[in-house]
């Protein structure tokens, strides 16, 4: 009896189920066949395909399984509340689709054709090969572009998928009148207002990431102003991917000005404008071909008054800066104004490639730089400044100018608040009234600006570069950079008015080594050679010259060293490195220092080959052979800051003669670079020697050089002459008073003047 009841109860049961699973749903009139079942408390719809979408989709909080294709026949559908769409093979055409907290479940294939999206949605993953696209340049994307970006959510985190091997071509919605400068200027801050709206073409919402994979183009326009993306007030963006996002610089439509009679085009066509978000990555992209700037990072104007809003404190209300931005390994190509725009907080730029911006092949526009550190509103708001900026190990190739700033942060900020370390530069540096910038470790051309003025450049202060190569370097910054707090820190450049360079030679019995070093105005040098012959003869001569016109070029001192247990008289004099005095190259411009070792001087039976290290060091006075060209319309009296012709004695060539071909007009020191000599090798020294002593061996006696009698003195003041020796020994031409221990006659005598000699007594002798 009680197995008959299980039985009737499980067909019962099974009979409810098979009723429950396939409803008959009644719409009005019509009846649908709907599968609807309950699980985890969800309820879930399969959609007929004999019925229209709208008449089905009736239902909040279902989930509605679509494996048919449905055309909306142009209609606009709002979907039910938090529902959710999973689709199985089929899709929806032809229509708009308005979300209301709407779900879509999905494979990475084609769902929607001719399809708009509106509303609300919590989609977490979006793929871009839902939507049907055909490539084309006479089919722009926007629309499901738009589509995309519309199923993202503030409040989800969103990852939208451009993984499709496609190119979207996309344009500039706005046909109006492109002469838009007659109604904004002077207030270009005005296109970033709500009112110009028109001239954004897309927006992303927050806690949005981006993959993007292909290709996107701009259809060319005329219009001087646009906004591939402006986001504004948002956070926790990432755009990241293989692709790229390019404008129009390289195919602009010239046809209309921006401002009416006259050859001003704009510079406001920009494709990523982040302005007072937080938390933005831009990674392994690229951006390019910008009218205006490829990236701009700044504060968004909230009110605009009357007044210059660039100068006017009463020029309007700006927003937060844009705070803790990351671009990364991003390609920054051809962007007509800059590569990117920089005013804001805790951003790290690093592993970018910026080339070809601001260059004249794309009709380029002031800054016309790779980037650019320079705040337009620090004026009306202190806080709209750069602040913890950093780039590093980017790269840089043909760009108008690599670095450009104006207004980098206040005057008065008290440390630095961009740093650039590890960068290549290939263009000049474009710096204008700035503050609180350093650069490490990089490579640069040159310093220039607006005007290409030193006077634009010392305007700035508090600009270090440390460990920095240089191309060309105006003497001028680095000896007055002091007065301007500037700082050169271990920097070099061939202009360079101190540094060091080190040298190698070898040298081989008979050969000399000539050293050409650039004239410059006036100059001290140091030259150390280490010489070394097979490790086990080292010497080292410490040679200085003052270097200037002919009268002015001299050797000031020596300073030699060979054994510790050795004396350093004239016996080791060829095995220590000469340099010889200075000669003018007046076709070449230089001055010629040749370097011999002493065996070849004296023409000794050394045969070694000697290993030599140079050490030149240089202090040098500041001086131009000729200035550059300043901008037209600088300030009256400026001096260019760059383009000019300078000495460069850093510059040391060396070359290697034998000794019999060198001009009978160089000479080597001998006994002069010693201080312990004898009598008889006392050298012919000049008017710069003055004072300059010896200490005499055979005689036991120091002298000092006269220069105004031209002779050496003893330490009594008398004319050094031998003090001792036989009769016919005396020394003539003595001064009266001169003492001589006369040797024949075991006594001292004295000179009476004239030749004549007297004893103690008196007595002539």
């Amino acid at each position: 009896m009680k197995k008959t009841f299980d039985t009737c109860l499980k067909g019962i049961l099974f009979s409810l189920f098979i009723s429950i699973k396939f409803l008959c749903y009644t719409n009005g009139a019509n009846s649908v066949l709907i599968n609807s079942q309950k699980e985890n408390a969800l309820s879930y719809v399969e959609l007929c395909n004999n019925k229209s979408f709208a008449s089905q989709v009736t239902q909040s909080n279902v989930t509605y399984i679509i494996r048919s294709d449905f055309d909306l026949n142009g209609g606009q559908i709002k979907l039910p509340k938090s529902s959710t769409f999973k689709f199985i093979g089929g899709t929806i055409n032809n229509g708009t689709l308005i979300g209301n907290s709407s779900i879509i479940i999905s494979d990475n294939v084609m769902i929607f054709r001719d399809v708009v999206i509106k509303g609300t949605w919590k989609v977490a993953d979006i793929y871009d090969t839902w939507f049907f696209y055909k490539t084309s340049k006479d089919n722009p994307a926007n629309q499901i572009i738009k589509n995309i970006i519309s199923l993202t959510d503030d409040t989800l985190h969103n990852t939208i998928h451009f993984i499709s091997d496609r190119v979207y071509w996309y344009e500039v919605a706005y046909k109006g009148n492109p002469v838009l400068g007659d109604i904004v200027r002077p207030m270009y801050a005005k296109l970033n207002s709500e009112e110009y709206a028109f001239l954004t073409i897309f927006e992303l919402k927050s806690n949005t990431k981006m993959i993007l994979n292909n290709i996107w183009k701009m259809i060319p326009t005329n219009q001087g102003a646009y906004f591939v993306f402006k986001i504004i007030h948002k956070e926790n963006i990432e755009i990241c991917g293989t692709g790229a996002i390019y404008g129009d610089a390289k195919a602009h439509l010239y046809s209309d000005p921006f401002v009416s009679k006259s050859t001003y085009y704009g510079e406001f066509g920009h494709i990523f404008k982040i302005l007072s978000c937080n938390n933005v990555i831009l990674r392994d992209i690229t951006v390019g071909e910008a009218f205006g700037d490829g990236i701009g990072i700044g504060s968004n104007v909230v009110e605009i008054s009357a007044g210059e809003i660039t100068s006017s404190p009463s020029g309007g209300i700006v927003d937060k800066p844009t705070k803790n931005v990351l671009i990364d390994n991003v390609k920054v190509l051809f962007n007509r104004r800059n590569g990117i725009s920089c005013a804001a907080h805790d951003v790290s730029i690093k592993n970018v490639y910026f080339e070809g911006n601001g260059i004249e092949e794309i009709n380029g526009t002031a800054p016309m730089c790779g980037i650019d550190f320079e705040s337009d509103y620090i004026k009306i708001n202190p806080i709209c400044r750069n602040e913890n900026v950093s780039m590093s190990n980017c790269i840089f190739r043909n760009n108008r100018y690599d670095v450009s700033s104006t207004n980098n942060t206040q005057k008065n900020y008290g440390r630095y608040a961009t740093v650039i370390s590890d960068c290549n530069f290939t263009a000049p540096l474009r710096l204008n009234t700035t503050f609180w910038l350093k650069f490490i470790n990089c490579h640069i051309p040159c310093i220039s600006n607006v005007g290409n003025s030193i006077n634009y450049y010392t305007e700035s202060s508090h600009i270090c570069y440390d460990n920095c190569r240089f191309d060309e370097l105006n003497p001028y910054l680095t000896s007055a950079a002091a007065i301007y707090e500037h700082e050169f820190i271990n920097c070099i450049s061939p202009q360079d008015t101190e540094g060091m360079v080190k040298l190698f030679v070898n040298l081989n019995k008979g050969q000399v080594c000539k050293m050409s070093i650039p004239k410059g105005n006036f100059s001290q040098i140091e030259l150390a050679a280490f010489a070394n012959s097979g490790g086990i003869k080292q010497s080292i001569n410490v040679t200085t010259y003052t270097l200037g016109n002919s009268a002015t070029s001299m050797i000031n001192d020596f300073r030699i060293g060979y054994r510790r247990d050795s004396t350093l008289t004239t016996s080791i004099y060829e095995f220590l490195p000469i340099f010889s005095n200075v000669k003018y190259n007046n076709e070449e411009n230089s001055y010629e220092i040749f370097l011999a070792m002493g065996n070849t001087i004296v023409g000794g039976d050394l045969d070694d080959t000697w290993r030599i290290v140079i050490y030149y060091n240089l202090k040098s006075e500041y001086s131009v052979i000729k200035h550059g060209n300043v901008a037209v319309g600088s300030k009256k009296g400026s001096i260019a800051i760059s383009g000019g012709v300078y000495p460069t004695p850093l510059e040391v060539k060396l070359s290697k003669v034998n000794f019999e071909d060198v001009e009978k007009t160089i000479t080597f020191p001998y006994a002069e670079m010693f201080k312990v000599i004898k009598g008889t090798e006392l050298p012919v020294l000049d008017a710069s020697n003055a004072g300059k002593t010896f200490f005499l061996l055979d005689d036991k006696i120091p002298v000092w050089y006269d220069s105004y009698t031209k002779t050496f003195r003893m330490s009594d003041g008398y004319i050094y002459k031998k003090k001792q020796g036989t009769t016919s020994e005396r020394p003539r031409d003595v001064e009266a008073g001169f003492q001589y221990f006369d040797t024949t006659l075991k006594q001292p005598i004295w000179s009476a003047g004239n030749n004549q000699w007297v004893d103690a007594l008196g007595n002539n002798i």
